[in-house]
């Protein structure tokens, strides 16, 4: 997920998905005090969660359509760009409570 402000102070979120391999899908999202929520219109998701107080981390839920998660979602250091795989690396991948491994 990558997060700006515009000059008004609105967030707008763009979501990368690596097993779709696609990059910068459009969403909107709001902070009220530690409480941060966003959508993605085209992907039928809503996620909400609270920041943490040094506002590196979002502990929430993913919900898409009928589906709720748990999800962590963490700042990544230096600003680096996540790499969107190909399909034929995902199986290389799995998932440990919200949290990517390779």
């Amino acid at each position: 997920m990558h997060v700006t402000a515009d000059s008004s102070g609105k967030f707008k979120v763009a979501f990368d998905s690596i097993d779709q391999g696609t990059a910068g899908t459009p969403g909107t999202g709001a902070l009220e005090g530690n409480h941060f929520t966003c959508e993605i219109p085209s992907w039928h998701v809503h996620y909400s969660g609270a920041l943490s107080s040094d506002r590196n981390r979002i502990t929430g839920e993913w919900k898409q359509q009928s589906l709720v998660l748990p999800l962590i979602l963490e700042r990544v250091a230096g600003n680096e760009i996540p790499t969107v795989l190909p399909p034929s690396q995902l199986r290389h991948l799995r998932c440990r409570r919200s949290r990517w491994t390779i």
